[in-house]
């Protein structure tokens, strides 16, 4: 794990002195636009972070650690939240939080916000960054943990779960039920996000039976996300102008419910008309009617391990890099499919 990049490595970069690239990198207005474009642009390219914490605490803990979650809307991510903070507590950490609604450019914003904090640690929700991000989470000096997924390269450990097994495993446990006309409700699929390796498993399960689903509309998450009424709508007005289906599969567990609300308040009855299916088990799929078919994340053990990880690393100075977990899935077979 590198050292964070220093602020004489910044000056030296920009060609000026250590004092100018301070002024500017504290948002001092007494230095020309050329030499603060030239000081940001070092700063960007070592992954350097501005430090809000007093420089006398520089060698001692923050007993902060930092995480990073899409969104904050459903239960999905606070059951691994509440997980995490229990841990840490236990060992004398409190939690900083910060939210990426799902945009990779809204999460550097958000690690650097936290970085510049002084972590002990830090957890992300998610394996998909942008250079930057990379670049500043690898020059930190700090543990990492990446979770929600399995990274190809970690930036250090990860505790996750293959989102394409997941949704084809789903994708066959429908087709063992009888279904085989499916539409699909993901999130915008994009770059090997999870929506789209969701998307492409449960994709995979169809070719192995010679299917493919009927449609797949994309919904951007904040048509669900905020608010689960109005989402639902949305969605059942797509299934009355789409070729007809006999099973819906919705890659984000709240699209799956607010389809079910606004299917019975339609009068079409689940999964007598229309089976439906979700991804993530939050708390209210197995309590609506009928309860929801989905796919479950062991959310709470993602948190849990993720807290156990940083705490070997920041209290018994473990090298946790490359630790790899994971976790797995199920699918919870209920009444809506």
């Amino acid at each position: 794990m590198a050292s964070r990049s220093g602020l004489k490595s910044v000056a030296r970069r920009a060609g000026v002195s250590t004092t100018t690239a301070g002024r500017v990198l504290r948002g001092e207005r007494n230095v020309s636009e050329k030499t603060a474009t030239a000081v940001k642009e070092a700063a960007a390219e070592l992954g350097y972070v501005v430090n809000s914490m007093a420089s006398g605490l520089k060698n001692s803990k923050s007993r902060l650690v930092a995480i990073v979650v899409p969104t904050f809307h459903g239960s999905v991510f606070s059951e691994a939240i509440e997980a995490a903070a229990a841990a840490l507590r236990e060992h004398g950490f409190q939690m900083i939080i910060g939210e990426s609604s799902y945009e990779v450019d809204q999460e550097e914003e958000a690690v650097a916000a936290l970085l510049a904090r002084r972590p002990d640690g830090i957890v992300i929700v998610g394996t998909r960054h942008t250079p930057r991000t990379r670049k500043m989470l690898e020059s930190a000096g700090i543990p990492v943990v990446e979770t929600w997924d399995i990274a190809d390269h970690p930036l250090g450990a990860n505790i996750g779960f293959s989102n394409f097994d997941a949704a084809e495993a789903m994708g066959l446990a429908l087709i063992k039920k009888g279904y085989s006309r499916f539409g699909v409700i993901s999130g915008p699929a994009v770059d090997g996000n999870r929506a789209l390796q969701r998307l492409s498993g449960f994709r995979s399960a169809l070719r192995k039976h010679g299917l493919q689903e009927k449609w797949c509309e994309i919904v951007p998450y904040h048509h669900v996300l905020g608010n689960l009424a109005e989402g639902g709508r949305h969605i059942v007005g797509l299934l009355q102008k789409r070729a007809r289906i006999d099973c819906l599969f919705c890659t984000n567990e709240l699209s799956g419910i607010g389809t079910i609300v606004a299917l019975r308040r339609a009068g079409t009855k689940v999964p007598e008309n229309i089976g439906v299916a979700g991804f993530g088990d939050v708390e209210i799929a197995s309590l609506i009617e009928p309860a929801l078919t989905t796919v479950r994340i062991r959310g709470r053990e993602m948190g849990l391990r993720s807290s156990q990880l940083l705490l070997k690393h920041i209290e018994e100075d473990e090298d946790i890099s490359g630790i790899v977990e994971d976790v797995g899935f199920e699918i919870a077979e209920r009444d809506s499919a």
